[in-house]
């Protein structure tokens, strides 16, 4: 019979590993107070008991007698799991299951532990959020503690799905290094010689985001994830770092992103910190090196990464000049497909490549299945560009509540005059149109 403490091996994996060395029966002690409960996902091959750890602590010492006897009496049971919460019903009834899960118990003196109700309080909040849609599978809300079995209900399901539903599941990451940003932010405010965005580019400097990017590559390969999405590249070093990685891990589906704010933008942009974003603004030869990895197709999607803030709150009111204290982050989706058609037209990108860039492939990576393309059946999103229009960049003469913009002042020469929404016309002659009539888009898996 193997005696086994508690620690962060499965409870399955603690058995089956103690059966093939010949035990006939496990006994698991908790490594703290009180008594604990584990689940198995299979049915074990050997019985197996848990008790508490003064009873574990007092069975070890006993194994220090010569003779030792005891009788153990294990009743083996399949149970459903008890820690679904609440159940929600799916429309079809085949049997497809969803887990959404959360920790729910908590853990003392554990440096970076996260077990203080928020997983609890995150899976209610997505249940009261979902609770009047409907899904062709079904949803098991379920609590956990660390080794139970939790969310291995997600991963069969993943496992259930089929390989074209798979290829619409992908992993987006936020490439920068936070040991490396904390490190240079310090060494950049003791000296003092970098200000605004020059300032702010050095604090998170470009080989912060290429180590990110080794290290997530390296996790990906690890855990046999398939599909990663390194997301708002902003450098040479990003997008080298990007490239080497698909070299040395040709089996992971890599996408790469670039952002228009980090193709029109640079460190001297003339409004300062206004153009303040995670990761930075970079210098010039950081922006051409963009546009030329876009031009070989080394980048799958352009985007506007929409993230604004009222004027008020982008800056200090106090200290306005304070690139440490403005927030980061702007909005840019009006001016996404004015900017790349301006901008790219001059540099040799075709028309198609840039619907390309900004519809076809992303619609695509996420399972947007109805987007992304003019063909029958899908839906007529639409954007009608007038590729000789000249003006200027104004805030004043946007729709937006933000009440800035980081490109105040930029000339384009490309303007959308129209846009379509299934079809229907919602903006037109510097216009919006009618009510609002977005639906959610729900995932097709």
């Amino acid at each position: 019979v193997a005696l086994i403490e508690r620690g962060t091996i499965l409870f399955e994996e603690k058995v089956n590993r103690v059966a093939d060395a010949g035990a006939v029966a496990a006994i698991i002690f908790n490594n703290g107070a009180g008594i604990f409960r584990g689940v198995f996902e299979n049915q074990s091959r050997i019985p197996a008991v848990s008790i508490s750890r003064e009873d574990g602590l007092a069975i070890r010492d006993l194994l220090g007698l010569d003779d030792v006897s005891a009788t153990v009496t294990v009743e083996t049971k399949v149970l459903d799991s008890q820690n679904v919460v609440a159940e929600k019903p799916g429309t079809t009834g085949n049997g497809d299951v969803v887990v959404l899960g959360g920790h729910y118990d908590t853990v003392e003196d554990v440096p970076g532990a996260n077990d203080n109700g928020s997983g609890s309080a995150t899976v209610v909040t997505v249940a009261r959020a979902i609770a009047d849609e409907s899904y062709p599978f079904d949803i098991r809300f379920v609590l956990f503690g660390s080794e139970e079995l939790g969310l291995r209900g997600s991963i069969a399901h993943l496992r259930s799905l089929t390989s074209e539903k798979q290829e619409d599941i992908s992993l987006s990451l936020h490439c920068e290094t936070a040991e490396i940003m904390a490190a240079y932010t310090k060494l950049v405010q003791n000296e003092n010689t970098l200000e605004g965005l020059h300032a702010y580019s050095a604090s998170r400097p470009p080989h912060s985001e290429g180590l990110a990017i080794f290290i997530a590559a390296y996790l990906a390969n690890e855990t046999n994830l398939p599909n990663v999405n390194l997301l708002h590249l902003s450098s040479k070093k990003a997008v080298d770092a990007a490239l080497q990685m698909q070299q040395v891990f040709p089996h992971i589906n890599f996408r790469r992103e670039v952002t228009i704010g980090h193709l029109m933008l640079d460190v001297d942009a003339a409004t300062g910190n206004l153009a303040k974003v995670n990761p930075p603004i970079r210098p010039r030869e950081d922006v051409e090196y963009l546009w030329e990895s876009l031009l070989a197709n080394n980048i799958d999607w352009v985007v506007s990464d929409h993230a604004c803030c009222k004027h008020e709150d982008k800056v200090d009111v106090e200290n306005p000049g304070d690139i440490w204290l403005a927030k980061s982050g702007f909005g840019g989706t009006e001016y996404l497909m004015s900017a790349l058609v301006s901008e790219g037209s001059k540099r040799g990108l075709s028309f198609n490549k840039m619907a390309e860039l900004t519809s076809y492939n992303p619609a695509r990576r996420y399972g947007l299945h109805s987007k992304g393309d003019i063909e029958t059946g899908l839906d007529a999103d639409l954007v009608l560009v007038d590729p000789n229009e000249t003006w200027t960049i104004k805030s004043s003469e946007s729709e937006s509540g933000q009440g800035y913009t980081p490109f105040e002042g930029t000339e384009l020469r490309a303007r959308v005059t129209t846009t379509f929404l299934r079809g229907n016309r919602i903006f037109d002659d510097h216009q919006v149109l009618g009510e609002p009539t977005g639906k959610y888009l729900k995932r097709p898996y």
